[in-house]
């Protein structure tokens, strides 16, 4: 009988689950709003003084970066995680919206500086013609 072989392939550029199907960017994530959950929990005991609606908010309030790092971690808009995102739109609120155009082709690096200035309309002034 002819034993037959498989090749595994071991670079898929997928994470490693590690436990119930996450990876540990997943399960650090989600410990941080499950622990961020806690402290809000415990640190609001004042609200059951108002009774079920003071358990109601308690339990709403404390829901609140449980369900944001549920989030965070698990979904991905085009292949990227919403931290990647987040990232890339700082990124854009952080760079220029304004292109600056220049007439002059580069070449060297010192071609700007010994570049003349020019008026709008592409008038010169007395001055710079004496100087010419």
């Amino acid at each position: 009988m002819p034993q037959h072989y498989h090749t595994n392939p071991t670079q898929l550029n997928t994470p490693e689950k590690i436990i119930w199907g996450l990876t540990a960017r997943q399960l650090l994530i989600l410990a941080l709003g499950c622990s961020l959950g806690y402290k809000l929990w415990a640190n609001l005991v004042f609200l059951l003084t108002y009774g079920v609606a003071g358990f109601a908010l308690r339990l709403l309030l404390a829901a609140i970066p449980v369900l944001f790092t549920l989030a965070l971690a698990m979904i991905q808009l085009g292949g990227r995680y919403l931290e990647i995102w987040a990232i890339l739109l700082l990124r854009y609120w952080g760079r220029s919206k304004h292109a600056v155009w220049w007439s002059v082709q580069v070449k060297d690096r010192y071609a700007l500086s010994l570049a003349k200035p020019q008026r709008a309309g592409g008038e010169t002034t007395e001055a710079e013609r004496e100087r010419e």
